[in-house]
């Protein structure tokens, strides 16, 4: 439909544009990644779907310390870690889209690949460095994720899993 077309757009506004000050973080009011987790639920059809989990982590990708801003990528950080436990799905279908775009979206020959693992890697280092979470290990280290997901987010994510034992 016309309105499912329209849902990433509004979250690359919610990722991207409307950066709110700590008062209204630490507020009441609806938080940015609760906001674009209800807008993923929005999406009736795969394609849907994608285009909003693709909105949510394209900054991820190309994410470079010091020249990207952690408010872009802060709302999948807090949507993948406090959706667990009570929606595993979300944050499952999350790993596994950002893990499968790094290694997809290298080019045939694997030019950007790379890149992108180096992109997701640092936007989540960022994220615990300025303590948008505390570590990556809630995600890492959760029996309810597969051991196979959980493996991959160990070698992606190397040294931000913080008490979370080394396989």
């Amino acid at each position: 439909t016309i309105a499912e077309t329209l849902i990433p757009d509004l979250v690359r506004y919610i990722c991207c544009v409307y950066h709110p000050p700590n008062e209204v973080i630490r507020s009441e009011v609806v938080q940015r990644w609760a906001a674009a987790g209800w807008l993923l639920k929005c999406a009736k059809t795969p394609t849907g779907a994608a285009g909003v989990k693709l909105a949510l982590f394209y900054d991820w990708l190309f994410f470079t310390n010091g020249h990207d801003s952690v408010m872009n990528v802060e709302p999948a950080a807090l949507l993948i870690v406090r959706s667990i436990p009570k929606w595993m799905e979300i944050t499952v279908d999350l790993v596994e889209f950002v893990l499968a775009a790094a290694d997809n979206w290298g080019g045939a020959d694997g030019a950007y690949r790379d890149r992108c693992r180096k992109g997701i890697f640092s936007a989540a280092a960022e994220c615990v460095n300025l303590r948008v979470i505390n570590s990556w290990a809630a995600v890492s280290a959760c029996p309810q994720i597969g051991p196979g997901l959980r493996a991959r987010v160990r070698a992606q994510l190397r040294g931000l899993c913080k008490g979370d034992p080394e396989p």
